[in-house]
């Protein structure tokens, strides 16, 4: 047993102190091509940090007496040599436990059979076209414990789950679509989705791409109403949030907006299965929902390395290195509108579907999106697909420009600086945008 408390004692003489150890299993199964891998990781570690005049971490996976006090030394040490100040915002320490659990258990065996299953209904479903297919489930159980010099004493137990499917169909040119599933949970999660549907559009858009085009040189460069799907969405939203972040925010990427239709971006990590749900973060703040963006502004993530006065933290992420603010389950609120109507009421433009990559400038204030596919609309009708397309646009005029925005609604997976985090939202339309 590992005397937490003695340890936090080692570090007594700094300003704020906390010790964590994280228990982790890890499970991994994947079909890549013909082969079938399985990866399994068992760690324990314990994490010293510490508040001085700056922060100090370290970290060992040995628990015997003298790595213990060498590393909570270590975390000392660093906290004191630092020239800066950090001040904490100071909040009432939390005590607890909170136990997430799974409802079926992750098993290698019936896992393998469930994806090789999945990789015999691409294969059939694209039958000529066929290619290859990556299909990767995960598991992991984390258990940590954490106390700290304030008070608190709290232990959290959570489950996660997912699975990323990739399909490469041949025809005149190679084509590719990809899936990610995953939440808070056990393999059930897996299990409620409706496979045969998403199969059917991962293989329908797969064998599309291998006839796609390219935007047509009279159309390169100009402005289209654009449709994104789920995906493309959650990319945005994903996108928003990073500029909404307290230790890189600026203001002139938000002027005071308009919006063309009501628009509520959200930070919420009490989602029941949410990928990146949690209940208290990686300060020992507990976490609750935030509306990023409205009509009525913006509130940013913070950490209590970043807040001030009203501010609300909540959403630090790192353990091994000074907390920064990040999203949890990041996505934006849908409203009213079908996607037919959407569909109906853009004359002419372009749908876009998947996401190949999405990253944003916060100093230009700048986003750009790659769709895996996107399909040139024409009287409200998808036709034409073209690939290798981009989208790009300044954050303050996208977001005007949002006119119509979906009652579907859809989270996916994503890593994100090694975090687990969910992107998402509806369809939404945005009006004149820049595409090449």
């Amino acid at each position: 047993m590992i005397d937490m408390h003695g340890i936090l004692g080692e570090m007594s003489s700094a300003r704020y102190c906390d010790v964590r150890l994280i228990r982790q299993e890890v499970a991994e199964v994947a079909f890549r091509g013909e082969s079938a891998d399985v990866f399994k990781h068992k760690s324990e570690r314990v994490v010293c940090r510490a508040v001085s005049k700056g922060y100090g971490i370290a970290s060992t996976n040995s628990h015997d007496i003298k790595s213990l006090k060498e590393v909570s030394e270590l975390a000392l040490k660093q906290a004191e040599m630092s020239e800066s100040k950090i001040e904490l915002l100071p909040l009432v320490a939390e005590k607890g436990e909170k136990i997430f659990s799974g409802k079926k258990e992750f098993e290698v065996e019936s896992v393998l059979e469930f994806l090789k299953n999945m990789k015999d209904e691409v294969k059939d479903s694209l039958g000529n076209f066929y290619s290859r297919a990556e299909i990767i489930a995960s598991y992991s159980f984390t258990d940590y414990h954490f106390v700290s010099s304030e008070g608190a004493d709290i232990t959290e137990k959570v489950p996660l789950v997912d699975v990323f499917v990739y399909v490469v169909a041949k025809g005149l040119s190679e084509g590719f679509s990809s899936k990610g599933i995953g939440g808070r949970g056990g393999f059930e999660i897996i299990e409620a989705e409706n496979w045969n549907d998403i199969i059917e559009d991962l293989t329908m858009r797969a064998v599309e791409s291998t006839e796609a085009g390219v935007l047509a040189s009279k159309g390169a460069g100009t402005k289209f109403n654009i449709v994104l799907d789920n995906d493309g969405t959650g990319a945005l939203a994903h996108e928003i949030a990073h500029m909404l972040e307290a230790d890189i925010y600026q203001e002139k990427n938000f002027p005071k907006l308009s919006f063309e239709e009501p628009l509520e971006l959200v930070d919420d990590p009490s989602l029941e299965n949410g990928y990146g749900s949690f209940h208290w973060d990686d300060e020992g703040v507990q976490g609750s929902q935030k509306i990023l963006l409205s009509e009525k502004g913006v509130q940013l993530l913070h950490t209590r390395l970043t807040a001030k006065g009203e501010d609300k933290p909540g959403n630090a992420h790192g353990v091994f290195h000074m907390p920064r603010p990040l999203m949890s389950n990041i996505y934006i609120k849908p409203s009213d509108w079908s996607i037919e109507e959407i569909l109906e009421e853009n004359r002419f433009g372009i749908y876009t579907k998947g996401v190949v990559r999405a990253e944003s400038t916060v100093s230009e204030g700048r986003f750009e999106l790659s769709p895996e596919i996107g399909y040139i609309v024409e009287k409200g009708v998808a036709k034409q697909p073209i690939k290798h397309l981009r989208i790009i646009g300044e954050i303050k005029k996208i977001i005007p420009n949002i006119d119509a925005i979906g009652k579907d609604f859809q989270l996916r997976p994503n890593i994100e600086k090694g975090f687990s985090i969910s992107e998402g939202g509806p369809h939404i339309r945005i009006s004149n945008i820049h595409c090449i």
